[in-house]
């Protein structure tokens, strides 16, 4: 499809919602930290390297069942070397295993 006959704002829309899905129960849980949500139009590692210099900590959650297990996806790997901020890398929704702390 051509980028003007998207509709756009409703995916946007969409995606807030699922991301919603999955932020708001740990939001709740972490009350006390700030949180942000953005829906960009982007590359996402040129989405996440822009973002990278103006949080504390990016969380990047790997892909499910994608890669062996440990294994860096490119986007994860572009914002170890670009990013200044600390990395965390978390497993995908339902995989029981403590996240990766990258610095």
């Amino acid at each position: 499809m051509l980028p003007d006959q998207l509709d756009t704002e409703g995916w946007n829309d969409d995606m807030r919602v699922a991301l919603g899905e999955v932020c708001d129960p740990i939001c709740a849980e972490y009350a006390d930290v700030e949180t942000h949500t953005r829906v960009l139009e982007r590359h996402p590692a040129a989405a996440l390297e822009t973002l990278g210099e103006e949080v504390d900590l990016l969380v990047l959650a790997r892909r499910a069942r994608l890669f062996p297990k440990g294994h860096l996806g490119g986007t994860a790997r572009a914002m170890l070397r670009e990013v200044p901020c600390p990395i965390l890398v978390v497993p995908p929704p339902g995989e029981d295993e403590e996240p990766d702390p990258l610095v």
